[in-house]
């Protein structure tokens, strides 16, 4: 019975018949907040493209954040991915929180995926963070611009750019490394040339964390300055 009721709500969403699918759900609460392999009713209207759909069911009172299917993403994620502009630009104006939590369930991610610029423009446009970086298993850092450009998805690189959006550093090791070097570029700006000394021998430290000690040489201007550094690239 469950089965022949979950078939006739998703081929009533499917074909974009609103009425259909409230008088199947009626005023049962379980119905209505009902969770497929898919996700919940929302979810499927949002794959599907059935703007009418997704509005019934939340004057019905569905949750515009709830999550389902198969990596627990919410309905925002899969208009995104599917490229269905006025569903995204609906959910958003529902309230539909803009996710970045993890890189599966990231909207503008899965637009990029897709190639669907215009959803992308419109995340943005709704205030999503570009610049939220991910760690992958190989240590690698990735953020929207780096899957763009890898993707060759040229016109949403070019929306990610103008939103200010830039590509990390390829690892941990090396976000570390250009932090020093920032660092060492303001001193030097600011007092004269900088020496650094590295110090792996006085402290008891790891391959993940590291001392370094930056020296001003001393003039009439200024007497001796030092500054000093721990980095914790796991932290």
């Amino acid at each position: 019975m469950a089965q022949q009721f979950w078939q006739q709500v998703k081929a009533a969403i499917r074909e974009g018949n609103p009425d259909k699918v409230a008088r199947l759900i009626g005023d049962d609460e379980s119905k209505l907040t009902m969770s497929t392999v898919f996700g919940p009713w929302l979810h499927l209207a949002a794959k599907y493209g059935q703007l009418s759909v997704a509005k019934r069911l939340v004057a019905m009172g569905v949750d515009v954040n709830a999550r389902g299917g198969v990596s627990n993403g919410t309905a925002l994620a899969e208009a995104s991915s599917e490229g269905h502009v006025d569903i995204v630009e609906y959910l958003t104006s529902c309230g539909a929180v803009l996710d970045v939590s993890e890189v599966q369930n990231n909207p503008l991610i899965g637009a990029i995926s897709g190639g669907h610029w215009q959803v992308a423009e419109v995340l943005l446009r709704h205030g999503l963070d570009p610049n939220v970086t991910y760690v992958l298993d190989s240590g690698k850092r990735r953020n929207a611009l780096s899957y763009a450009r890898r993707r060759g998805q040229t016109e949403i690189a070019e929306l990610l750019v103008a939103a200010g959006c830039t590509v990390p550093a390829a690892t941990l090791a090396e976000a570390n490394r250009e932090a020093h070097r920032k660092l060492s570029s303001v001193m030097a700006e600011q007092f004269g040339e900088v020496f650094e000394l590295r110090l792996p021998d006085m402290f008891p430290v790891d391959d993940e964390s590291h001392i370094s000690l930056r020296v001003i040489r001393p003039s009439d201007k200024h007497h001796r300055r030092s500054t000093s550094r721990m980095s914790c690239e796991d932290l």
